[in-house]
């Protein structure tokens, strides 16, 4: 025995050695880092005249990145594709104002991200454009989402062999009823609410006409938005960019070309000879480009020395009760962000940029009331990303204003309780359960046995507790009665435009125009913007960076079999960490292509 633990002992020893000594190679290697970077400051970060902005967006976009994983990336020089919303929007502002950048080269065919994501950065580029600045883009492969986003362009290129997507939208739902039935382990869901229809995929193997509704709705909403501004932007009414999608008019790059949705087919070095046409340089000199690293050389629109701030709180994720992780909101955290805030003499008002389809109907609730917190204290304005729906709409609901895209996806005002039952796989596996209690309801639920009579019932009126103070939060929030909130609730999913439409959101808009609303609440005219929630250097900090980079990059696989895993996973993901009690979730995972 003494042998094993000396060797567990050194064995440890070493690992924690080779991690302390590799931690320490990377703050050496920052310093360097900076150092270069500092003595060579006048001649490499310098950005010439007649340049252009160079944007690849063909990556994962998220709202925020953490900036740990951000510099680790830096400092190794890695980039394994993902990428700040807020850092794109940023570096295409500082473009648009800075006279040394011309124009603007997207590269952004099959980008990874949300429509209103997409959204966001498609309106950011028509501010750009209506600088006088143009925008070329050109790409080999087009998704709608990218052909979406590209479509803004003055010259939008294919290359000749490309490949061109333009078909409209679907929303596939999985449902697991048959495969339960085949193994015998199955999801117990209890719900409430008409359209509820949170674990509805473990229950029947069929879509019913309640979420068939409401997914058409959504979609039809989501996709007259898409269409009317390909349709502006393309010079196209609206009807003929429904002809196109409807009779796959635009299959192939040259019929793309030929229904006027592109201008025209161009490999990457007829394109480059074009942007050089545009500048006006030789056609044997380089063009100028500013990458979306180096764009933070470009001239800030807004001053960072102003004391006055507003503070952008970002949620990302599934809401869980206790402690968060990066994509993931836990309540204690998460409070404690808004605590820090409201303490900030410096935050005038303050912006929660929400990207979420729930969780814990707990950690919601509590949310709910730091929100309200600091809502005695500085104005709050909410702005929905992809996802504000069920404990996503909990949290929001309270706030002086809620801004929306048209396609978020919000609402989902319900509740839903599911565990786990695989009494019928064990019991064909020759495992069977056996109890003894001191009362009658003493046992309430074991995956071997599964929920319980008592404790079905226990759980129900819980639900029903908390679906009345979720509607009587919407209720004191959006100024309704509760007879109003019902008639909008029952679990019902709804588009951005029904959710401005039946009251639960205020106007239109992204972060840029959610942060206008709190100065101006605040009464402010000059401020500068904050970001949270802050990220500690330590050494912690930096192991679980290195771990996200790692398990970002080793997801890269097959699209087939990613998108096969990765939709599984996630449903299991989201069922695994809400296992606290009845919780305010989206009813599935909702991804329109």
């Amino acid at each position: 025995m003494s042998f094993f633990r000396i060797f567990l002992a050194s064995f440890f020893g070493v690992i924690t050695a080779f991690l302390l000594l590799f931690v320490v190679f990377l703050f050496v290697l920052g310093a360097l880092s900076a150092f270069v970077s500092f003595s060579s400051k006048d001649t490499t970060s310098s950005i010439d005249d007649n340049s252009v902005l160079s944007l690849n967006l063909n990556k994962v976009i998220r709202d925020r990145t953490s900036p740990i994983e951000e510099e680790l990336l830096d400092l190794l020089g890695f980039d394994f594709g993902q990428v700040g919303l807020n850092k794109v929007t940023d570096a295409i502002e500082r473009a648009q104002y800075d006279d040394r950048i011309k124009g603007l080269i997207l590269k952004a065919g099959f980008p990874q991200a949300g429509w209103t994501q997409i959204a966001t950065v498609r309106n950011a580029l028509e501010d750009f454009k209506s600088s006088g600045k143009f925008i070329y883009a050109h790409d080999e492969f087009y998704t709608q989402r990218g052909y979406y986003l590209s479509s803004v362009a003055d010259t939008l290129a294919v290359h000749p062999m490309g490949i061109f997507s333009f078909k409209g939208l679907v929303a596939e739902v999985l449902y697991y009823k048959d495969l339960q039935d085949k193994y015998g382990i199955r999801m117990e869901i209890i719900r409430n609410g008409q359209y509820k229809s949170a674990g509805e995929p473990y229950l029947t193997n069929r879509m019913s006409p309640e979420n068939r509704t409401q997914l058409s709705e959504l979609l039809f909403d989501v996709w007259n938005g898409l269409r009317d501004d390909i349709a502006l932007s393309r010079n196209l009414t609206e009807q003929r960019v429904d002809q196109i999608a409807n009779n796959l008019e635009a299959g192939i790059v040259q019929e793309a070309l030929t229904s006027g949705l592109i201008d025209t087919l161009l490999n990457k070095e007829d394109f480059n000879l074009l942007v050089k046409e545009k500048l006006g340089v030789k056609q044997d000199a380089s063009i100028e480009k500013v990458t979306l690293s180096e764009a933070s050389s470009l001239d800030r629109v807004r001053s960072i020395n102003v004391d006055d701030r507003i503070a952008v709180v970002y949620a990302q994720g599934l809401i869980l009760f206790g402690d968060g992780f990066e994509g993931a909101i836990g309540s204690r955290s998460f409070c404690k962000t808004l605590r820090t805030v409201k303490n900030r003499k410096s935050v005038k008002g303050v912006v929660l940029r929400i990207n979420s389809p729930g969780g814990s109907a707990l950690a919601s609730e509590i949310i709910w009331q730091c929100v309200e917190d600091l809502k005695k204290e500085k104005p709050v304005v909410v702005s929905m990303g992809d996802v504000a729906a069920s404990g996503g709409y909990y949290m929001a609901a309270g706030a002086h204003q809620i801004i929306a895209d048209p396609k978020t996806i919000t609402g989902s005002i319900g509740v839903v309780f599911s565990l786990l039952n695989a009494k019928e796989f064990f019991n064909d596996i020759g495992i069977n359960a056996q109890h003894v209690t001191t009362h009658d309801h003493a046992f309430d639920y074991s995956p071997f046995e599964g929920i319980q009579p008592g404790f079905r019932s226990v759980q129900i009126k819980e639900m029903d507790k908390i679906y009345k103070t979720f509607k009587e939060r919407v209720a004191q929030g959006r100024d309704m009665t509760i007879d109003q909130v019902e008639k909008i609730a029952q679990g019902r999913v709804w588009s951005g435009k029904q959710a401005l439409e039946i009251g639960l959101v205020d106007a239109f808009g992204d972060v840029s125009l959610a942060i206008e609303k709190a100065a101006e609440l605040a009464e402010l005219t000059d401020y500068s913007i904050t970001e949270y929630p802050r990220f500690e250097s330590s050494f912690e900090s930096y192991l679980n960076a290195l771990q996200g980079i790692y398990q970002a990059k080793t997801s890269q696989g097959p699209l087939v079999d990613a998108e096969m895993t990765n939709r599984m996973v996630k449903e299991v993901e989201k069922l695994k960490l809400v296992q606290d009690g009845p919780h305010t979730m989206l009813p599935f995972h909702i991804e329109l292509r």
